[in-house]
């Protein structure tokens, strides 16, 4: 069910009924097992009420809910007589849909939760990455904290599992196996042993991984596709970066054993290396095996996550909002919301879900479906936790990079205040020219020298920040994507103290 996860993957099938009589309307959300399982849309609580309610009782419920952050489905007479007229396929959708809009549900992701997982009826688009990766023509995904690498690797472990087929899609978090920025070097080859441990449970092979030989796994599991001519094995590695630092280091022995393994098994067994920009860098080093997995770092389409297409991250703020039963004055509503947004999936998540917050307590709601309306919107927009939370998604990669600051800023500073798409773009030698004269710390300036950056290098810097969001690329160069992002940084003082902040050495 589109846009509700709380009635879908996230019941897991459990769904809470309470059934209540001689009980006055607006006393339903005081009950304690109303409160205790309906809390921020904590399980999926359908409540039945022997009786009808008239329109006063359900606003009268649905303003409780919004008040204690209540989210369940209450099914009376009236609504049953109506859903006995509806197609049976479709009527359990159709009661939820019908009973949430009167409740407080916020399918939504705020903030201080981006990152966390995504349920599928709130993941949109992707698809031709998705496609890509499962097809086994993508080995490399990278991008910027929280631009949703994560949620596509999840998305495609959901649906990539199918024992009777014999096709396996296995997620692993490297950095919860101790790959940490920084960590004490574990050995890279570990990897294979939980790659192994994978095998393993699915009964796969019946060795105990831990007994295995670090250097007799590629062999144990050639042997075990060669036994089974219909299996398949898709591993996604996740948060990859210090693991290709290592491998890196000593010369990739475990990447170019994944990849022998690939040729060997004609592709039925593959492997994504996920996370952040650093994974294009080591990908674009001359001599790694990553060089012959058909990776392009000079193009920021190629493995790089970006912005949402258009009709996706439409369909991404109209769906969920129409599941609650909410519906938009027009669709330059919508437009605006995605100007604002630039298409980014997580910005769209913590927009709307600061859009529903605001408008269920900005005033009395009339029946639904309910109306947003310019107001609406424009309060979000103009919200300094709006500008705040994306300039923060920002920083959270600048960390990763001095140089990814040291450019952006330059850049804004030089088109603030302008009509950016009307400038001309700036060329990869214009670029690090500007950069060069804003940028006077000593250590940086240098960083941007071309001895030690060539500008095949800065062209990768310039294409991660174009898969960022902040830069555009065209047939000339490269320019800040829009004066919305300008603003994002602050005024150009702003920007210019920050300048400053960069040549102190602060």
């Amino acid at each position: 069910m589109k846009g509700i996860p709380q009635f879908g993957s996230n019941a897991n099938n459990v769904y809470h009924i309470v059934c209540t009589w001689n009980y006055r309307p607006h006393a339903l959300t005081s009950l304690d097992w109303v409160t205790s399982s309906a809390r921020d849309g904590g399980s999926a609580l359908i409540v039945i009420y022997l009786d009808g309610l008239t329109k006063p009782e359900r606003n009268e419920i649905r303003k409780n809910c919004i008040r204690d952050d209540l989210s369940f489905a209450l099914l009376d007479e009236i609504l049953f007589e109506h859903l006995v007229t509806v197609n049976r396929d479709s009527r359990f959708e159709t009661f939820i849909k019908c009973a949430l809009a009167y409740s407080a549900p916020n399918p939504y992701i705020p903030e201080d939760k981006l990152g966390a997982y995504v349920p599928p009826e709130i993941f949109y688009g992707r698809e031709s990455v998705a496609y890509s990766i499962e097809r086994g023509s993508t080995h490399i995904l990278f991008g910027g904290r929280q631009v949703g690498k994560t949620a596509l690797l999840r998305h495609i472990e959901r649906r990539g599992n199918n024992r009777e087929e014999r096709r396996f899609t296995w997620f692993i978090d490297l950095k919860n196996e101790g790959y940490r920025p920084n960590s004490p070097d574990k050995g890279t080859e570990k990897v294979w042993q939980l790659v192994l441990g994978l095998f393993k449970e699915e009964h796969l092979i019946g060795e105990d991984p831990t007994e295995v030989p670090l250097e007799n796994i590629p062999r144990l599991l050639r042997t075990a596709f060669r036994q089974d001519p219909r299996l398949r094995v898709l591993v996604l590695l996740d948060e990859s970066d210090r693991f290709l630092e290592l491998d890196t280091e000593v010369g990739s022995p475990v990447v170019e054993a994944m990849r022998v393994l690939m040729v060997d098994t004609n592709s039925r067994f593959n492997v994504v290396f996920a996370g952040l920009h650093s994974v294009q860098k080591h990908a674009n080093r001359p001599n790694t095996p990553l060089a012959n997995f058909g990776f392009d770092p000079n193009n920021p389409r190629r493995g790089g996550l970006g912005p949402l297409k258009y009709d996706e991250a439409q369909r991404f703020v109209i769906e969920p909002m129409r599941a609650m039963g909410i519906e938009f004055e027009n669709s330059l509503l919508v437009d605006t919301i995605l100007t604002h947004t630039e298409c980014h999936a997580a910005e769209i998540q913590f927009f709307c879900h600061s859009l529903v917050e605001l408008f269920r307590n900005s005033e009395s709601l009339e029946n639904p479906p309910y109306t947003i309306r310019q107001n609406h919107v424009d309060e979000v927009a103009n919200s300094e936790a709006i500008r705040e939370g994306i300039r923060r998604r920002y920083d959270l990669t600048f960390r990763l990079d001095e140089r990814y600051r040291a450019i952006s800023l330059s850049m804004v500073h030089y088109y603030h205040g302008t009509d950016a798409v009307s400038l001309e773009p700036l060329s990869i030698i214009d670029v690090r020219n500007l950069v060069r004269d804003q940028i006077v710390n000593d250590q940086m300036w240098e960083e941007f020298d071309e001895t030690k950056l060539s500008n095949s290098e800065l062209e990768a810097l310039l294409n991660e920040l174009v898969g960022l969001g902040i830069l555009v690329q065209q047939s000339t160069g490269y320019r800040i994507r829009s004066q919305r992002i300008a603003r994002v940084f602050g005024s150009r003082d702003n920007v210019q103290n920050e300048l400053s902040r960069m040549n102190d050495g602060r």
